[in-house]
């Protein structure tokens, strides 16, 4: 009997080592994915140059992804976000007057990611660091209302009172960590959390967004 233990063994060692191979042989049989993401990001607080406050409010967001598999361990993704953020500022004037103002910050993201999987089957936790340019409208008054009048083409004359509003584009940067779940027949699902950090210019220190992602992808 004693003869049989060293044969079941190994029979048994060959057997586990054909089922993982055959799970990351069918994660990688999946070159590719896409899909969306559900984009949950928390409240934060920025102050600016001259005194002038924002506080964003936490809002949900969606963003579209596409992710390449070069390897069972290595994926590069590529997405694009897009949030409107509820926000109450405080812009001070520089004569030390100041007024409050209260609207939504647009913001657009596209954003690229490198992904490390640390393992080669269908469920494993990842960690991510990628870079990315944002292009922010932040419904910030530069000027006092004011009123205008126009002959609009389609309605006709038509007057309101208007605000003009800062524009920017900055550079981003962000790391992640998070699970991955590759289940039949052909889907995934990624739940993570993320950092991402604003280079804006203006901002005192460089603005740090907490974001919890929700992705459910195709793969083909």
């Amino acid at each position: 009997m004693k003869s049989y233990i060293p044969i079941r063994s190994a029979t048994l060692i060959v057997l586990c080592a054909g089922v993982s191979l055959a799970q990351a042989q069918s994660s990688m049989s999946y070159k590719e994915d896409i899909g969306v993401d559900l984009l949950y990001q928390g409240s934060h607080h920025l102050t600016f140059d001259g005194g002038s406050q924002v506080n964003l409010k936490d809002d949900l967001g969606f963003a579209l992804t596409y992710t390449y598999r070069f390897t069972p361990n290595f994926d590069l993704q590529m997405g694009m976000d897009f949030q409107w953020l509820s926000d109450e500022a405080t812009v001070q004037g520089d004569q030390g007057q100041s007024f409050k103002s209260s609207g939504s910050v647009h913001m657009f993201t596209p954003h690229v990611d490198a992904i490390y999987n640390f393992l080669p089957g269908h469920f494993t936790p990842y960690v991510s660091g990628g870079l990315g340019w944002s292009w922010i409208d932040t419904d910030i008054p530069s000027s006092p209302p004011y009123r205008a009048c126009w002959w609009d083409p389609w309605y006709g004359y038509y007057c309101g009172v208007f605000q003009n509003t800062h524009s920017t584009n900055d550079f981003v940067y962000e790391l992640g960590a998070g699970l991955r779940w590759d289940f039949d027949p052909g889907f995934t699902m990624r739940l993570s959390y993320q950092k991402r950090w604003i280079d804006v210019t203006q901002a005192a220190g460089k603005p740090g967004l907490d974001q919890l992602r929700l992705n459910f992808a195709i793969r083909y």
